[in-house]
């Protein structure tokens, strides 16, 4: 045995490339084999039966060569290259393995979502085929960049050599461009979502973006909501319970005429279901701060609302209690200044496993953190609820009334039916924990209680090929960002804010978005503020006395 081994070694010998080389390659490898999102929707636009189209090819292929080059020439000093053309093809291979496998768009929402992901949902992303890819996709290349040895040379010529390559480069380019320049305005203008496909141009502009946002001098914080006070129209005590869920889809919800049961609880509760809601993003790190933001969806952006009072201040300076319970990956920076609690990943038998808890972790000291409030409440709970991909493990085993399920976090394995199983046993479990909410609240006479449910944003389950969320507001399918909401309010809250339900189920199919969301909490407690909008509020015509226009009197 010991022969072979020395007849075969297992070393490799060094190759020796100039640094122009392997930079070249590397692009080359990059370009072939990391784009085929790009390069297939192109020719979707542009079929390569077209002798013409050769030339469009050709002119994309040249413009997005040169500019990986130049960018990544200043970085071509002998102890910097390797690193960088590594790091290249890492974010190459996992960029493209979430382009091809779920239709991932890496903009600036999508970074910005990742950077606040925590460790226990980027491991559900984690999967044997991202293995396998990563060993053909990065492992490979970067063993072969290790083993290349860059050829020294005399400084003045290297740059000769760098300025007649890149000379080349751009009189190649700025040819076949020209050549094509009608065919290109007609693809980038007509099609501008694939110039989103890019890879890693794209991925890499976008983290520039977010860390350019993250690095920009703050402006003095605005205390918007310095001036709210509470103008009380009863003496009762009043709980409102907002529910955020996560990845809740409306057209899954049987109370919006899905056919599946999948609220055959709530569906006996007394309840008004709002059907035609619209999110504020695709994603939580959008979509939680810009509801809970004085903000709507078209003036929104994470810096002004990290910069300025959000809702759950309001009620601070209002002197109302407030708590935030979370079962997720945390608040996005909304409860920032006020009381936090993390269930996600407690220790406790019949609530969680070795994957975390379920939502009904939320109910379990509810009832007594609402009697121990001396005044009035909001309480804030942020659910598990359907986050992917690995919906299997939102629910309880008891849950699993729709078989066969997927039971892998690589959905797109899973056949579209397994998924749709798995995605509406969460929805399943989410009607369970919303009725125990509310049978929960029922229970407390002694307090005027309500809750709205909302989810964040939606999902896809492989409808055209895109599955998850977060794609841009703009190119997101409906399945993204319609989203269910539901309002409960007990006969004693309804007394005491003066409400008509049946004023508000007639309203209630009627188009609204997460806009309405702050405004509607900050109006049905009573919340009198500048910011204060009552045409954003949903109770504000369902109130007597029209309650609404006298707190706008009173700002």
């Amino acid at each position: 045995m010991s022969a072979v081994f020395k007849k075969f070694p297992l070393s490799f010998s060094p190759i020796s490339l100039s640094a122009n080389s392997l930079i070249s390659l590397c692009l080359l490898f990059i370009l072939f084999f990391d784009n085929g999102v790009f390069w297939s929707s192109l020719m979707q636009i542009s079929p390569p039966g077209d002798p013409a189209n050769i030339v469009l090819y050709l002119a994309v292929f040249a413009f997005i060569f040169s500019f990986l080059f130049i960018l990544v020439t200043p970085f071509s000093q002998r102890y910097l290259l390797k690193p960088v053309l590594i790091l290249l093809i890492l974010i190459a291979a996992m960029s493209g393995y979430y382009m091809e496998s779920f239709g991932t768009v890496f903009d600036k929402s999508m970074i910005q979502n990742i950077a606040r992901t925590d460790i226990h949902e980027s491991t559900e992303l984690l999967d044997f085929q991202l293995l396998i890819h990563l060993v053909l996709y990065a492992f490979i290349p970067i063993f072969f960049i290790t083993r290349v040895q860059i050829k020294k040379q005399a400084v003045k010529k290297e740059i000769k050599q760098r300025f007649i390559m890149l000379t080349a480069l751009l009189v190649f380019s700025t040819t076949v461009i020209y050549a094509a320049y009608k065919d290109l305005t007609f693809v980038f203008r007509e099609h501008r979502t694939i110039s989103f496909m890019i890879n890693p141009l794209y991925p890499i502009v976008s983290a520039y973006k977010y860390s350019r946002d993250q690095l920009r001098t703050k402006p003095p914080y605005e205390a918007v909501f310095s001036d709210a006070h509470q103008q009380p129209v009863s003496d009762k005590k009043s709980v409102f319970v907002l529910v955020v869920g996560e990845t809740a889809r409306a057209e899954n919800f049987q109370l919006n005429g899905y056919s599946r049961k999948t609220n055959p609880d709530l569906s006996q509760k007394d309840i008004v279901n709002y059907s035609q809601v619209s999110s504020c993003g695709t994603a939580t790190a959008i979509s939680v701060p810009c509801m809970f933001s004085w903000l709507d969806h078209d003036n929104f952006s994470n810096a002004h609302a990290e910069n300025s009072d959000n809702i759950l201040d309001a009620f601070k300076h209002a002197g109302i209690e407030v708590l935030w319970e979370d079962n997720n990956a945390g608040c996005q920076g909304v409860c920032n200044n006020i009381p936090y609690k993390s269930l996600s990943h407690i220790e406790l038998k019949d609530y969680c496993n070795q994957d975390g808890c379920f939502d009904d972790i939320l109910l379990k000291n509810l009832s007594e953190t609402i009697k121990k409030a001396k005044g009035d409440l909001l309480i804030v709970l942020h659910q598990q609820g359907s986050h992917g991909p690995a919906y299997y493990r939102r629910y309880p085993e008891a849950f699993a009334k729709f078989l066969p399920e997927c039971r892998t976090s690589a959905v797109q394995n899973c056949s579209n039916q397994e998924i749709s199983n798995a995605y509406d046993n969460t929805i399943l479990y989410t009607d369970h924990f919303l009725s125990g909410l509310i049978d929960l609240l029922d229970s407390i006479h002694d307090t005027a209680t309500a809750m709205l449910y909302i989810s964040d944003h939606g999902e896809s389950l492989g409808e055209k090929g895109v599955y998850l969320h977060g794609l841009p507001y703009f190119m997101a399918p409906s399945q993204q960002t319609h989203v269910p909401m539901i309002v409960w309010m007990s006969e004693p809250f309804k007394q005491s804010k003066a409400i008509d339900e049946s004023c508000m189920k007639n309203q209630s199919r009627k188009p609204i978005s997460q806009d309405y969301i702050s405004h509607s909490v900050l109006g049905v407690m009573d919340i009198v503020a500048k910011k204060y909008n009552p045409d954003l509020d949903i109770f504000a015509s369902c109130r007597g006395e029209n309650i609404a226009m006298k707190h706008q009197a009173d700002k």
